[in-house]
């Protein structure tokens, strides 16, 4: 793996960041550069039964982070790190924040897109499972996609199962925010198709076959005039892009 030198003072600055009252993350700014801070959570009784133990939780995904990185994918890297904490750079923007703000122009919104449809099919291409890649932790800077929240990593979900589970949840993510079908959507399920090579594209495919009975089973939650339910009126919208041949990109 690749040695990274962290930038001059930053040890300084997190010690500092340390120091003022606990948060589980928290970002700074450091010579004009935002850096995070992760630490382990401090979870009371009942969150340490639902989320197991915090530790060996945090070990998990600083190891995988690392990992990945050795593998050449568009992770945060990490500047320092401890038992107790890791540091790493900030990546952008979340996707999610482009598409429901979209203070970008639409050229650049869809580019960034695209390459999170290249970035995700690339992991799958090289092995992995992500386990949640939502656009909430999917983020662009200066033409970079940087891939987050690896809690729900494992290298045992490395399979072809758990990389169709990806694509699903990346496009279902996509379809909540905004509720419609959007050129940035279209980006990315070209740029994933172009990149897939073990037809992760057709399991998605056959998977919302399998399950488009939950579209007229969910209509009257859809109808509902709440945000809350955003999750089943993205269900159609997930169900037609999947089905579309020109979503396909060929």
């Amino acid at each position: 793996m690749k040695m990274i030198t962290p930038p001059a003072g930053l040890a300084e600055a997190v010690s500092a960041q340390l120091a003022q009252p606990f948060k589980r993350v928290t970002h700074f700014t450091h010579n004009g550069t935002v850096y995070w801070i992760k630490r382990p959570e401090r979870a009371d009784a009942r969150m340490r039964l639902q989320k197991g133990n915090a530790q060996r939780n945090f070990d998990a995904e600083r190891k995988a982070l690392k990992t990945l990185n050795a593998a050449g994918l568009p992770f945060p890297s990490i500047l320092l790190d401890s038992p107790d904490y890791f540091v790493t750079p900030d990546g952008g923007v979340p996707l999610m924040q482009l598409l429901r703000e979209a203070k970008l122009p639409e050229a650049e919104r869809v580019t960034a897109f695209e390459a999170a449809g290249r970035a995700l099919a690339l992991m799958h291409q090289a092995g992995f499972a992500h386990g949640r890649p939502s656009i909430k932790d999917i983020c662009w800077k200066d033409g970079q996609i940087t891939l987050l929240d690896l809690e729900y990593y494992s290298p045992a979900h490395n399979s072809f199962r758990y990389q169709v589970r990806d694509l699903i949840i990346f496009l279902h993510s996509a379809f909540a925010a905004v509720e419609e079908q959007r050129p940035e959507m279209t980006a990315a399920m070209r740029a994933y198709r172009l990149h897939d090579t073990n037809s992760i594209w057709a399991g998605a495919q056959a998977w919302c076959h399998r399950y488009r009975w939950l579209d007229p089973l969910t209509r009257p939650i859809q109808a509902l005039k709440t945000r809350h339910v955003r999750d089943f009126r993205a269900l159609p919208l997930l169900f037609d892009a999947l089905k579309d041949a020109a979503a396909q990109g060929g």
